[in-house]
This record gives structure tokens, sequence and C-alpha cells, in this order.
């Protein structure tokens, strides 16, 4: 006899969701250099939604204004020290999303893998290809990824903590 799908738990709904929109965000932001808005901004409220209604609302929020804040500030600091804009402002919603979705130590696990693997892949663009400082790389698909990575093997990684 065969089994149907009758419905979807919330944690299945947030991962299509996060995958669905992760996927529009890349292409934006590979395409454009811009992680829209209109994409973000739902997808942050899908998040608190659904973790409202699995009573979490409060811990996922704080999470997301963290992340936000965090990310507001590294652009800041950025700004300051490159003279340019370092970290969009749809780079600051979506860490806020992840952070939503998944929160605060996915979130941060997930930044810092972000951070090192567009860091490795712009040292080697600059060794290669002979890109300079003032080239554009998008940050959205990186972080998308390390969240995906963050999320899958958070035990092992955070295993690896002292």
């Amino acid at each position: 006899m065969e089994k149907y799908i009758t419905h979807i738990s919330g944690n299945s709904f947030l991962w299509m969701v996060f995958i669905f929109g992760g996927a529009l965000l890349c292409y934006y932001d590979l395409k454009d250099y811009r992680l829209p808005h209109v994409i973000t901004v739902p997808m942050l409220g899908i998040a608190l939604i659904i973790n409202a209604i699995k009573g979490a609302l409060l811990g996922f929020s704080m999470a997301a204004m963290l992340m936000f804040f965090a990310f507001f500030s590294l652009g800041r600091i950025g700004k300051l020290a490159f003279k340019k804009e370092a970290i969009g402002g749809g780079d600051m919603v979506l860490a806020a999303t992840i952070a939503g979705f998944f929160g605060i130590q996915t979130a941060i696990i997930a930044t810092y893998i972000g951070f090192i693997c567009a860091g490795m892949l712009g040292l080697g663009l600059r060794l290669i290809k002979g890109k300079s400082k003032q080239d554009i790389l998008p940050f959205g698909p990186f972080l998308i990824l390390a969240t995906l990575i963050a999320e899958m093997f958070k035990p092992e990684l955070l295993s690896l903590l002292p």
C-alpha cells in the first residue's frame, strides 16, 4: 500500500521556503550584485510566523535582531576601512533571516564559513585572474551555501569547539 504525504511540518516548510528563496537570492546576487528585499523580507516574516506558531518567537526574533545589527556594524566598519560599501543591506536582512529560520548558532557558524569561503575565493581570484580590491564579490551565495552546510553538520561543527 502506498503512503501519501498529507501534511507538511513547520520545519519542512521552513526548509522549502529557505531553499527556494535562497536559490532566487543566489541568482539575483550573482547577476545584479543585489539581494532584493522583496525576497528577503518576506522570508524573514515567514520564519518569524512559523516560530511564533511553534512558541519560539522571542528567541528567534532576538537572534534575527542580533545578526542584523552584527552585520550592520560590520558594514559600517568595512565602509570606514575600505572607503566603500562592504556589506549591503540585503546581506544584513539575509543574516537576520538565517537566524530567524535556524537560530543563532547556525547563523554564527554560517557567517564564519561564509566569510572564510568568500575570502579564499576572493584571494584566489586576485592571485589567478588579477582581480583588484575594487572588484565586487557577492556574499549572499556564500552565506546561503554556508547556512546549508552549517545546518546539516551543526552537531559535528559544534563538537569542534572547546
